[in-house]
């Protein structure tokens, strides 16, 4: 069952990677006026929002293979590794803060996932 561990890191490296794109590509978009502005900006900003794109797709495939081969039981609860690499993330990429709060709450669920994967 350690399997899992892996491909869940993995799969959720991928998931935080797409919405980190998404999240940037966003900031640098203009309000929403519209489709056109909106394509405007998919073209001038292609790299963010390839990079979204590609890294959910393939987190999307990543995670459709551990539901076909692992109890769902076991795969959902290690899927809020995503959670802890979000707030790193937001931390590292987009200056925010982290709190007291968030790393024991991080903490108490990463626990109990692997205590579940176990």
């Amino acid at each position: 069952m350690w399997k899992i561990i892996p491909l869940s890191l993995l799969q959720s490296v991928l998931l935080t990677a797409g919405q980190l794109f998404f999240k940037l590509a966003l900031d640098k978009a203009a309000p929403y006026e519209g489709i056109r502005k909106l394509w405007t900006c998919v073209k001038r900003d292609w790299y963010l929002w390839h990079g979204c794109w590609i890294s959910l797709t393939l987190a999307t495939l990543l995670w459709a293979y551990i539901l076909r081969h692992f109890p769902f039981s076991v795969a959902y609860p290690l899927s809020c590794i995503s959670f802890l690499l979000g707030i790193i993330a937001g931390a590292v990429f987009l200056n925010e803060q982290l709190s007291a709060n968030k790393i024991i709450g991080i903490a108490v669920m990463m626990i109990g996932a692997f205590i579940i994967a176990k």
